[in-house]
């Protein structure tokens, strides 16, 4: 476990739920996408270990469009991270 797993909730984290809490009166929605590696043209040679992959650009619009069009859904991070966080595991 990384320094970074150990201190969960990040300090983006504690910001975007601060932010959530404010704004939820006046309807407004704060959320966060947080992706690992995305497969793209800069990586094309790059290797993942078993079991794990690289996201599709496409896989984290989806997720972005998914928290925009759920009006109830605030102050959550939606990690998209093919199996790469934590070693795979």
């Amino acid at each position: 476990m990384s320094n970074k797993d150990k201190n969960w909730p990040t300090s983006m984290d504690l910001r975007m739920r601060g932010y959530a809490a404010r704004l939820v009166k006046d309807g407004i929605t704060v959320n966060v996408v947080a992706p690992s590696l995305n497969e793209t043209e800069m990586m094309p040679d790059a290797r993942v270990d078993a079991g794990a992959r690289w996201a599709d650009p496409r896989e984290v619009a989806q997720a972005t469009v998914m928290m925009l069009i759920n009006a109830y859904m605030t102050g959550q991070t939606i990690q998209l991270n093919g199996r790469l966080a934590r070693g795979g595991r």
